[in-house]
């Protein structure tokens, strides 16, 4: 791993090209990610700081952010340099006693997983297949208590990941976040199909946030 400003990144996000110039763009001379501006205009919306749920954690950009916002934090990252990363992070920013990390895919059932991504991408790219090594579990399994707000961009996993906290869900009423990408959407089953569950689930959408509306922000109805 090596470190850009605050931030200790994953070699894949550090290699010469385009990959090199995204990360110093994004982390460099006091930068704290991309699309971070996005977490801030949701957070407006979210009226409880007590636990909040990062699903697809990466490097822990969000997380930052969400420990200074939140009494705890829930960091999910199921690939490995990523969460040795993120773990390596929060203890140097003084967060770790705030952040529990567990390093999981999201789904709706038992199961195991791999990481891919197409060669040479950055680790933000990545996203989950069926077999492998990476043990993969519903958010509800893990006995979060309390959710005041519920990120997720796990790259077309969105419908798993929902279903595996339907009972968190509905029980605690989390604001929601949630990334939706055209060329993700319908990788894993129909398209738009997180965003139907989602208002199943007695939810509104409230705004879709960034200029290229993509971060979807979702309120109980």
């Amino acid at each position: 791993m090596k470190k850009v400003g605050d931030y200790w990144l994953p070699d894949q996000d550090m290699r010469w090209g385009s990959n090199r110039r995204k990360s110093k763009a994004a982390y460099a001379h006091g930068g704290r990610g991309e699309q971070i501006h996005h977490l801030e205009d949701a957070l407006a919306s979210v009226p409880r700081r007590t636990t909040a749920i990062d699903v697809g954690a990466n490097i822990g950009a969000y997380v930052r952010l969400l420990a200074e916002a939140f009494d705890h934090v829930v960091a999910i990252e199921p690939a490995a340099d990523a969460a040795a990363c993120l773990r390596r992070n929060i203890a140097d920013w003084g967060v770790a006693e705030r952040v529990t990390v567990h390093e999981i895919a999201a789904s709706d059932r038992d199961e195991r997983v791999a990481m891919e991504a197409e060669p040479g991408r950055r680790t933000l790219t990545r996203h989950v297949t069926p077999g492998g090594d990476i043990p993969a579990l519903p958010i509800d399994r893990l006995a979060v208590c309390d959710v005041a707000f519920l990120k997720l961009d796990v790259e077309g996993y969105e419908e798993r990941a929902l279903h595996g906290a339907r009972q968190t869900i509905l029980r605690d009423r989390p604001v929601i976040m949630m990334e939706v990408k055209v060329q993700t959407d319908a990788r894993y089953g129909r398209a738009m199909a997180a965003h139907t569950l989602v208002e199943s689930l007695g939810y509104r959408l409230l705004r879709k946030i960034g200029a290229k509306e993509i971060d979807w922000l979702y309120a109980p109805g």
